[in-house]
């Protein structure tokens, strides 16, 4: 959609027939790009969204809430020593152009009445929300522009406004817009506030797509580095995994040395001696020229000792590592599989460790309901622990088999569960699972008192015994 000075137009027309003469009761920012103001108008609560994000840049009601930061901004300040009280006198825009004037009126602090004009400029990278006085002098902006950024044009406290240079829309729509005055007369007959929260809604859902485009990428991006970050530490695990495979080589080497002493002398760079653990074929040794034959020996047994040191404390490392990549590929299923930017909020609260515990956080999940029975599923791993903790002893778990997947959990009441019902419970799971575009996919399933809290404490990780395995296709329809 395209805010062009017909959309503006359209705007400001119902804003004329909706907040005119309206109170500012409210103002706050809840961004570096927003300025949001309340106006009270005919016993109606109204919300004034003014942005100026170089792509969004608008002006329209909004019936979504904003954020009202709790330290306001100075612009925010100024706004409410100016405005708050007073009335809407005007709206408008000249030659359908993307520059609106709001007018107020109301006391100053020596009760004489005054005129105040918040000027929003819609220009893209260049937007803005301008308070001047009646002398056009301004009060201050959303954004300041000095001789740095601009040539011609400054916008700073206490200079003279002075509007941009452009040409208006209708010298540009010239020849283009051939019916433009019958488009104009067909919005001012068009119902109250429908191009209004038309925009309203086109922009809130478009930009809530892109916050959750933006956090869902960079939570990507965060837990694949860690990742990445641990495959590189599985990596040099495995290599010295790879060197301890000799060490019973540097054993023996040792030994034979040792039996071997009235044979040897220092100064020898190698010998070739009987290998008994390898049928006495003829094996060569090297040996440091500048040690006596039984401290070469020694160094073999040292070398022998480290390596098995090296190895009993990389196998303790390589079980935490597998751990940790397994608990890192559940949370980037769950970030790929995130449909809402509350559930990607949740998994940021979970990896930054900063979860949550309020009232909604505790509520138990919506179940689905077939069979006579409900199934809960958990969408990520804070919602694996919840469904886990509020079911009982005889309900059944389900998840994929080695792989990343939802928790699902069929609650039975002590019911009889027939294999028909087993087979959708597994579908499901294999559907909410990594394996969801194959048609065959391996699930585990058992009674939930089978299911315990994984030793590592990590969100969502479980140990499980007792379990059966179903092959079922996650392409099926239930």
């Amino acid at each position: 959609m395209i805010y062009d000075g017909l959309t503006t137009y359209a705007v400001v027309h119902e804003l004329n027939n909706t907040i005119l003469n309206g109170k500012v009761d409210k103002i706050f920012v809840p961004n570096k790009n927003e300025v949001v103001i309340g106006i009270y108008n005919t016993s109606i609560n109204y919300a004034l969204n003014i942005s100026i994000h170089p792509v969004n840049a608008r002006l329209h009601l909004t019936t979504y809430s904003k954020p009202n930061p709790s330290t306001s901004p100075a612009f925010c300040m100024v706004l409410r020593k100016h405005l708050m009280g007073f009335r809407i006198k005007s709206i408008k825009n000249e030659d359908l152009d993307r520059l609106v004037e709001i007018v107020f009126e109301g006391h100053d602090e020596f009760h004489d009445l005054v005129e105040k004009k918040l000027i929003i400029e819609i220009m893209g990278k260049h937007s803005n929300v301008i308070l001047i006085n009646s002398n056009g002098v301004i009060f201050d902006s959303l954004k300041h522009v000095d001789n740095s950024i601009s040539s011609y044009r400054e916008v700073l406290p206490l200079r003279p406004y002075i509007y941009p240079k452009k040409k208006s829309f209708v010298e540009y729509a010239n020849g283009k817009y051939d019916d433009l005055d019958k488009q104009i007369k067909d919005i001012d007959e068009n119902r109250m506030l429908g191009i209004n929260f038309f925009i309203d809604d086109f922009y809130y859902n478009k930009e809530q797509e892109e916050v959750f485009c933006s956090l869902k990428n960079n939570l990507l991006k965060q837990v694949k580095d860690a990742q990445k970050k641990q495959n590189k530490t599985s990596e040099n695990i495995n290599k010295k995994l790879k060197e301890s495979e000799n060490m019973g080589k540097y054993k023996t080497y040792g030994e034979l040395i040792l039996s071997n002493l009235h044979i040897l002398k220092t100064g020898m760079k190698d010998i070739i001696l009987e290998n008994y653990c390898d049928n006495n074929s003829l094996t060569t040794i090297s040996l440091d020229e500048n040690l006596s034959p039984s401290k070469n020996a020694n160094k073999y047994f040292s070398k022998y000792t480290k390596l098995k040191n090296t190895k009993d404390v990389v196998l303790l490392q390589k079980e935490e590592i597998e751990k940790e990549l397994e608990y890192i590929n559940s949370i980037i299923f769950e970030i790929e599989n995130s449909e809402t930017i509350e559930e990607l909020q949740e998994i940021q609260n979970e990896i930054s460790g900063s979860a949550k515990n309020n009232n909604k956080d505790n509520q138990v999940l919506k179940p689905l309901q077939f069979d006579g029975f409900l199934v809960f599923i958990g969408k990520n791993n804070k919602q694996n622990d919840e469904i886990r903790k509020n079911a009982h002893n005889n309900d059944i778990w389900f998840h994929v088999k080695d792989s990343s997947g939802a928790h699902v959990i069929l609650r039975t009441e002590n019911k009889k569960v027939n294999e028909n019902t087993i087979l959708k419970c597994a579908i499901i799971a294999a559907k909410n699972s990594r394996g969801k575009n194959n048609n065959k996919v391996s699930v585990d399933y058992t009674y939930i008192k089978y299911v315990k809290k994984h030793p590592s404490k990590k969100p969502g990780m479980v140990i499980y015994t007792n379990q059966k395995t179903i092959v079922v296709n996650p392409l099926t329809n239930i």
